[in-house]
């Protein structure tokens, strides 16, 4: 057969293979890729520029993507921030909005405004945790530093972390929606991802290594990821198990400690009074 003869063939496997994708995207051609394939082919997004609308997997086997993987990181990005719905008495959580009522509290809201400007100039600022007993703000400054990083253009999202347990199970489930099972990879994907409350719902081995999984690959794509918790970090680093622990608090990143009387209670104390 000539190189002619060859490449007439392949091109005409290919028209096949694009009638049948079309009928069936995303597809799947359950046959091994011959070494001469056509899996080099490139299209153009017009946001993006090239693109190849074929890929080998682990196994060999031809997939096609729906379309620019760009394009669908960014669909996916704009979702997580819509589904980022931070608790509605958080509404105007800001650090100007934030009441500093002591040297100690200033210093601590400097840092994490330091930190999330870093965040938002895209300098590496690494992860950060804020633990502190309940009442002493953290939500509410964990919720400024992701606004801040929003409004310079990065995508965001807040979660409890009760919920995120809920829907990490879901995701595992054997009838998952296509979105649920896609669930880690978004997570992973999102520049700044707010986990507020971590603690005793990571109560069981699905929990610590389903969290742990969504820390790992988010260090792994150098994402910043702010935890918020009443745990002290001995317990905490339990809770997370070292590994995650020490991706949560490697070099550069940071544990910032909120060690004031909770303000709820000190309203409740001075109204009662």
């Amino acid at each position: 057969m000539t190189p002619n003869t060859r490449s007439a063939g392949l091109h005409a496997a290919l028209a096949r293979l694009q009638q049948t994708l079309a009928d069936r995207q995303p597809g799947v051609v359950e046959q091994a890729m011959p070494a001469e394939a056509p899996h080099e082919r490139v299209e153009r997004c017009e946001r993006h520029g090239a693109w190849r609308p074929y890929k080998l997997d682990a196994q060999g086997v031809l997939r096609a993507l729906p379309g620019c993987p760009s394009c669908s990181r960014e669909s996916g990005l704009r979702v997580m921030d819509t589904e980022s719905q931070t608790p509605a008495i958080f509404a105007d959580a800001t650090f100007e909005t934030y009441a500093c009522s002591s040297r100690r509290q200033e210093v601590v809201v400097m840092e994490i405004k330091r930190h999330a400007q870093r965040l938002a100039d895209a300098e590496s600022a690494g992860s950060l945790v804020l633990w502190g007993e309940s009442g002493t703000g953290k939500t509410h400054l964990a919720i400024a530093l992701l606004r801040k990083c929003q409004l310079a253009g990065l995508s965001g999202h807040y979660v409890r972390a009760i919920s995120l347990m809920d829907r990490l199970r879901a995701a595992r489930s054997f009838n998952a929606r296509p979105e649920e099972a896609q669930l880690v990879d978004r997570l992973a994907a999102v520049d700044v991802l707010v986990v507020d409350d971590v603690g005793k719902s990571l109560g069981n081995d699905f929990e610590r290594s389903s969290f742990f999984n969504v820390i790992d690959m988010r260090w792994g794509a150098r994402k910043p990821t702010i935890v918020t918790t009443n745990e002290p970090p001995e317990v905490l680093r339990d809770l997370l198990t070292p590994a995650g622990f020490d991706r949560l608090t490697e070099a550069g990143a940071g544990v910032l400690h909120l060690d004031w009387p909770s303000h709820r209670r000190m309203r409740l104390a001075s109204s009662a009074s």
